[in-house]
């Protein structure tokens, strides 16, 4: 079975985007869902403290670099 080329990043995949093994299993294109995105854009402002706020904005705008897909309900 050949690598998939594209694919749908979770919430958790982009928090843990800085991990090497998981940037080493992520297809060439990636988009993020509007859930995701909206569960991302929540991060920096229920962050404890400046660091974490920082860290999770870094995941918001990496988001950003990203197609986002709207999700529909049937």
């Amino acid at each position: 079975m050949s690598e998939p080329t594209s694919g749908l990043l979770d919430t958790p995949v982009v928090i843990d985007w800085h991990d090497p093994k998981v940037v080493a299993a992520l297809p060439d294109e990636v988009a993020i869902s509007a859930i995701t995105a909206a569960e991302l854009a929540a991060g920096p402002l229920l962050a404890t403290s400046a660091v974490e706020a920082a860290r999770r904005q870094a995941r918001l705008d990496f988001a950003g670099l990203n197609d986002l897909i709207r999700v529909v309900a049937v």
